[in-house]
């Protein structure tokens, strides 16, 4: 079985990175790659500094944040033991195949310390979801911003459709308890305990969304950690003689970010140039820029979540 599994883990690594290999080939086929590198070479390192530590600060956020989704769900932890677990998922998640891995390491954490499997899985889900609303909530402060571009009106409306969906499907989720008619089908002998798990996970999830202060402040940490690393973007964009529109970031920025994390590539790559090529060219950003763009904030990645592998190596064994 154990040599199934790994088996099966290899393969699906094989094919992300397979994905990612074809996407950036795809990617880069028309891009004059002798421009790219000039680009490249150019990067400003105070810029590439910059941005690094806003990453870095972006990093010990995300932990708050999930240290106040913990406290919602009657699962307390030390803020820099929440810390340790969460820099060391985000480097997983940059090292393996797959950005759920973190995840799982996460749950595993969770779940070692003594809680049920699904609060271990909910307590990370809720934390991915509030990154999600973080998203955008970006997304909606850039709206107006859009109406700068010229041609196809069709961005702001999707946009704007990706905003009210991620907002209703999340009032749904909150108040999925409640409604009447979904309360006949927990007793179902077939579909029941499905639907009581679906009960569960909206019970928790109004705990985190309708905890007052405790939400609010939850809310503005997530849309914190993605306006640092728009600002960090706009930092390399300077650093690479790219001009972009604050406000425009704002609007482009994130669903790149949502993007990357789709669990399709290897740790995002390819998925992140193509949406980078794609969004930034609204503003008027030749696809070399934006790839050259993408690239070095992919690499800038890595490297702030290369401390998360070293507390990993040093931590005591378990």
């Amino acid at each position: 079985m154990a040599l199934a599994i790994n088996k099966k883990t290899w393969v699906l690594g094989a094919i992300k990175v397979a994905i990612s290999a074809g996407l950036i080939i795809w990617v880069f086929s028309d891009i004059d790659l002798a421009l790219l590198g000039a680009r490249l070479k150019s990067i400003s390192i105070p810029a590439l500094a910059l941005a690094f530590g806003l990453e870095i600060i972006a990093i010990g956020i995300t932990a708050w944040r999930w240290k106040i989704i913990l406290g919602t769900q009657e699962l307390p932890m030390k803020y820099w033991d929440v810390y340790r677990v969460t820099y060391i998922s985000l480097f997983i998640n940059q090292a393996l195949p797959t950005n759920l891995a973190g995840d799982a390491f996460r749950m595993w954490h969770i779940f070692k310390g003594g809680s049920a499997p699904l609060r271990a899985m909910v307590s990370v889900g809720l934390d991915r979801i509030a990154a999600l609303v973080g998203l955008v909530i970006l997304i909606t402060f850039g709206l107006p911003f859009l109406t700068e571009l010229e041609g196809d009106s069709r961005l702001p409306a999707t946009l704007g459709g990706l905003v009210l969906a991620v907002f209703t499907s999340v009032g749904i989720m909150i108040v999925f308890h409640r409604i009447p008619l979904w309360q006949r089908l927990f007793t179902l002998p077939v579909i029941g305990a499905l639907f009581t798990w679906a009960k569960d996970i909206s019970t928790a999830s109004k705990k985190t969304f309708l905890a007052g202060g405790q939400t609010v402040l939850c809310l503005f940490l997530s849309t914190l950690v993605h306006l640092l690393t728009v600002s960090a973007i706009l930092a390399l964009a300077a650093g690479l003689g790219i001009y972009l529109e604050p406000g425009l970031a704002l609007a482009l920025v994130p669903p790149v970010i949502l993007a990357s994390v789709i669990p399709l590539s290897y740790a995002g790559w390819g998925l992140r140039e193509g949406a980078m090529a794609f969004f930034l060219g609204f503003a008027g950003i030749a696809p070399e820029a934006a790839l050259s763009l993408s690239l070095i904030f992919g690499v800038g990645l890595l490297a702030t979540t290369l401390p998360g592998g070293v507390i990993w190596l040093i931590q005591p064994r378990q």
